[in-house]
């Protein structure tokens, strides 16, 4: 049975609203017409301004750091720089992976005796820059001779240098000792340029050289002849030889390339020798094939100076306005402009050494010599050679490696330091800095676990070099131990090397595993992905990046293309001289600075689409104020949260309760 009250009975706010309900007024009810407080359009203007700024500023950084990797490319060709390396590699055989094995050739990181290297140089190096005949036994060219891989010519001569040091006393004086024999300088230095012309090309003691010009008739015989000098007199290959060193350096016509090779051979104390290879190529000019190539050297310069002019302009304001003079991002665009200088620097040094120096006319002096020399008597060449300046030659080839590994190394930094350059002028944008926000908040976070995880580390690395250190080379040391203990974190140690090494070695191995992988890693990315989750909990999730792009591009061309900024400028000085409590219409918006309504609703639609937008201060001034933790913003996210949602339902409840108290008031008339 229906109760008559029932239908006098108010329905709650939480069911469906019932027809007359409906009609009665709510407080989220009013005008339609577009409306902005003071207070929302200042802000709206605040964030204009800022979003402006960062955004105009956001495509500089982004061409530099695309200007730069071109010059990079250009300066260091990587797909040329490959084709030599690998052409040299293959003819030389300095890697087992570069060469299929022929019969009677020895690769030369092979090499573990002295008979080993001996039979490297004379069958494999010599024949392949001195070959006895051409291409399927054909008359040999003259233009054949001192190549590698076929287009590699070797600039000057082959130099090969023996490192005999002198006898030393012994570090013990028992009877073990007295019996040993004499011992060896493993520890003094021994520079290959010191004396004059005349002394380097005839000594003999500590160094011990031959050089090989090309237009040496019989390389193999002075080869020969060299190394039975030197093995009577004792400074050829004995038991005080430390180092063999054999110094190339090619050029290229094809791909107009210098490469510098350098085999080198380590005689330790403990009696094994250790091989070691290295080649370096660079484009002998770069901009000679078209000055194209000069365009991004030219951008990269052009930015930097606007980089530096925008430095300057910031840091004079804020002396004006007695503010901090030097924030976090003015550290890293300084550092990006400091990079771009080093690197030229040593671009520019490479630079003059390869072609813009006397260099080729060195070379071309030494050409003459050599063939002067060749042009006397046999009996008259040793003693004519003595003034021979292929060491000088020799050493300014010898500074082409420092200079080129300098410019690989200052291009890796400075590429870096562009791309933390470009994240930073993305840094003011949440959903553009979810990278390098949780890097910093990582690194925040981790500061003091770092310490316990080196310190597990180390513990680990001294036990394998204890166990494992007398018979791998992974282990020799505490370093490499600890370069071995981290690569086995990223599965780049293999448990076979090292299971037939110890008996405890499966113990060790896995003891490893279960500390530093199952647990510290763990740790470690629980804790980076605790600090991303906080990000994207406390960032404003519904911001889009694309689309604030959009509202300022659209913007500046209502306002500073068409009307040349003056509306903007006229709203900011009339909102200035507001008490802050007025509520504008787009009409009285629209008369306060000159335009059509239609305008004016347009500029309350644009100022209540920046005022949307929650951003944080600017840059400058985020670095400047102090910057509350990832915790303690994350819980500031959830409470606003949470009290934004009790206000909601004390909304209700008050439109509720108004409307309650409306209805009875009618039912007592």
């Amino acid at each position: 049975m229906k109760h008559p009250s029932d239908e006098q009975t108010l329905p709650s706010p939480f069911d469906n609203w019932s027809p007359d309900i409906e009609s009665i007024p709510r407080l989220s009810e009013g005008d339609r017409t577009e409306t902005i407080s003071t207070t929302d359009a200042r802000a709206a203007l605040t964030t204009r301004a800022e979003l402006r700024t960062h955004f105009l500023n956001v495509p500089f950084p982004i061409v530099l750091f695309f200007a730069f990797v071109s010059v990079v490319l250009t300066h260091t060709p990587i797909y040329q720089v490959f084709f030599v390396n690998h052409g040299i590699s293959i003819a030389l055989s300095p890697l087992p992976a570069d060469t299929v094995h022929r019969p009677g050739t020895l690769e030369f990181m092979n090499i573990r005796t002295a008979a080993d290297f001996e039979s490297w140089f004379e069958f494999t190096m010599l024949p392949e820059i001195f070959p006895a005949k051409g291409a399927n036994n054909s008359a040999l060219e003259n233009a054949t001779i001192g190549r590698i891989g076929s287009y590699n010519q070797v600039v000057g001569a082959v130099e090969v240098s023996v490192l005999n040091a002198p006898k030393a006393k012994c570090p013990s004086d028992g009877r073990l000792a007295s019996h040993y024999g004499g011992c060896y300088d493993f520890e003094s230095d021994f520079d290959i340029t010191d004396g004059d012309l005349h002394t380097r090309n005839t000594r003999r003691q500590p160094w011990y050289t031959l050089y090989l010009p090309l237009q040496e008739p019989s390389p193999y015989t002075k080869y020969r002849v060299w190394q039975e000098h030197g093995s009577i007199g004792g400074y050829y290959i004995n038991l005080g030889t430390r180092q063999i060193d054999i110094k190339i350096t090619t050029y290229n016509g094809e791909l107009d390339m210098f490469t510098y090779l350098r085999f080198a051979l380590e005689f330790q104390a403990g009696g094994a020798i250790e091989p070691k290879y290295s080649v370096n190529s660079v484009p002998a000019n770069p901009y000679a094939e078209s000055h194209i190539n000069l365009l991004p050297d030219v951008l990269v310069a052009l930015l930097a100076i606007r980089l530096v002019v925008r430095r300057f302009v910031q840091l004079a304001s804020r002396m004006k306005a007695r503010t901090a003079w030097v924030t976090g991002v003015d550290v890293i665009e300084w550092l990006s402009v400091a990079s771009l200088v080093v690197y030229y620097i040593a671009w520019v040094r490479l630079f003059q050494r390869c072609f813009a120096s006397d260099f080729e006319d060195q070379v071309a002096a030494l050409r003459t010599f050599y063939d002067s020399v060749y042009a006397l008597p046999v009996a008259d060449q040793s003693e004519a050679m003595a003034s021979s300046p292929q060491p000088s030659v020799s050493d300014f080839m010898n500074g082409f490696a420092p200079a080129l590994s300098f410019l690989y190394m200052m291009s890796i930094l400075t590429c870096l330091q562009l791309a933390v350059n470009v994240m930073s002028a993305l840094h003011f944008h949440p959903t553009m800095s979810i990278l390098s926000t949780t890097i910093m908040a990582s690194v925040r976070r981790l500061g003091t676990f770092l310490f316990l995880f080196l310190l597990v580390v180390v513990a680990l690395a001294t036990s394998g070099a204890l166990l494992f250190g007398p018979k791998l080379e992974a282990f020799a040391s505490l370093g490499a131990a600890m370069v071995t203990c981290i690569n086995m974190i990223f599965n780049g140690y293999e448990y076979d090397h090292i299971k037939d090494i110890h008996p405890l070695a499966v113990v060790w191995y896995w003891l490893s595993q279960s500390i530093i992988t199952l647990v510290l890693v763990n740790i470690m990315l629980a804790v980076i992905i605790s600090a991303h989750e906080d990000i994207v909990h406390v960032d404003h999730g519904k911001r889009s990046f694309l689309q604030e792009m959009l509202w300022v591009l659209r913007d500046i061309l209502h306002t500073d293309c068409v009307c040349k900024g003056r509306h903007g400028l006229r709203l900011q000085e009339r909102l200035a001289i507001d008490n802050g409590t007025r509520v504008w219409t787009a009409a009285e918006i629209a008369q306060a600075i000159g335009i059509s309504d239609a305008q004016g609703a347009r500029w309350v639609r644009t100022l209540k689409q920046f005022a949307s937008v929650h951003t944080t201060a600017s840059a400058d001034a985020t670095e400047d104020a102090a910057t509350p933790s990832m915790d303690e913003m994350a819980y500031r996210r959830r409470l606003e949260d949470r009290i934004k949602f009790i206000d909601a339902k004390l909304e209700g409840l008050v439109e509720y309760m108004q409307l309650h108290e409306q209805q009875r008031m009618l039912q007592h008339v």
